[in-house]
């Protein structure tokens, strides 16, 4: 049964593996900027499945709810996990009454954000050698998160 909660000391440190996972191993990305000082502010979100961390994703309490480092393992992609994640976290935001949701999409993921009621905002841009844009998932209009 997959579960999402925030990650503690006893699974932060098996987010970080998927994330290296993911980020460094899949998609190449310098290990020397995928882990960052943010870490340490940030509330890590962590799904479970069967005591396997599944997915994962970091969150910032800035101009809404900025969702940052979102991975899922491989095997569970097309399997509910990442919507789950993001409905955990549109969940949290609206307690907090925060205003908007909202993450730099890597390019290859847009559809998946679009299906869930992410809107594009701007132009493409690059991050970490990867196409990103930013996409926006509207809460509660004019309020600031709690």
């Amino acid at each position: 049964m997959l579960k999402i909660s925030i990650a503690d000391n006893t699974n932060i440190d098996k987010v970080y593996a998927l994330r290296n996972e993911v980020f460094v191993i899949e998609q190449q990305v310098d290990p020397t900027i995928e882990r960052d000082e943010r870490d340490k502010e940030a509330t890590h979100i962590v799904a479970t499945m069967d005591n396997l961390v599944v997915g994962c994703a970091r969150l910032f309490w800035e101009d809404g709810a900025h969702i940052g480092r979102f991975a899922v393992a491989k095997e569970y992609r097309n399997k509910g996990v990442g919507r789950a994640i993001c409905q955990y976290i549109i969940d949290l935001a609206k307690e907090r009454n925060c205003h908007q949701v909202w993450l730099n999409a890597q390019l290859v993921s847009y559809d998946f954000y679009l299906k869930i009621g992410f809107t594009p905002v701007g132009d493409v841009f690059y991050e970490a050698n990867m196409a990103h844009v930013k996409m926006v998932g509207a809460l509660h209009p004019a309020m600031a998160c709690k």
